[in-house]
């Protein structure tokens, strides 16, 4: 396995991976699957031009592993707080590929790079469901530091619950 910097050719299999790896552990797969289809875009389609736009905007923050000539698995960095924290940013491995430690890999890539540019510190996130890649964020080290819940409502809920509360205040 080889890992190296993302070129342009890569576009295309970072998108198939996009496609395959994300069923689950993604917000818009999970906004989908409780109020359907969002704005025309199948949640595949907005998370792979969310991966696509980085790969386009930042080609040099993104990085994928490579077995037999063949992209399996990609990842992305970024820096926040004037470079002062770098972030393990979006990353996934074809499903075919799971199991063998290529993401394990590509993350400590990740964090090569990010140590190597001076920050002082690393962070990642991922849904509390997401047990592969809690496994691997903590088989590097990465220790839990907050939790966080994502709320939603319909604006129906919304306008029902605002005017009970607005009638109950007058």
């Amino acid at each position: 396995m080889i890992i190296r910097d993302y070129k342009p050719e890569d576009r295309d299999a970072v998108e198939r991976i996009t496609y395959k790896a994300w069923s689950g552990v993604s917000i818009a797969h999970l906004r989908e699957q409780r109020y359907g289809i969002i704005g025309g875009v199948p949640w595949q389609k907005q998370k792979a031009e969310s991966i696509l736009r980085k790969c386009d905007t930042h080609p040099e923050q993104v990085i994928v592993a490579e077995i037999d000539g063949q992209v399996v698995g990609y990842a992305t960095l970024l820096f926040s707080q004037n470079g002062e924290i770098g972030v393990v940013g979006e990353n996934a491995v074809d499903p075919a590929y799971q199991g063998r430690g290529i993401g394990t890999q590509l993350i400590a890539n990740i964090l090569d790079r990010l140590l190597a540019a001076g920050v002082r510190i690393l962070e990642v996130q991922t849904f509390e469901h997401d047990a592969p890649a809690r496994k691997v964020y903590e088989r590097l080290g990465f220790e839990l530091f907050a939790k966080t819940v994502h709320y939603t409502m319909t604006p129906e809920k919304a306008r029902e619950h605002v005017a009970k509360y607005l009638q109950q205040n007058k």
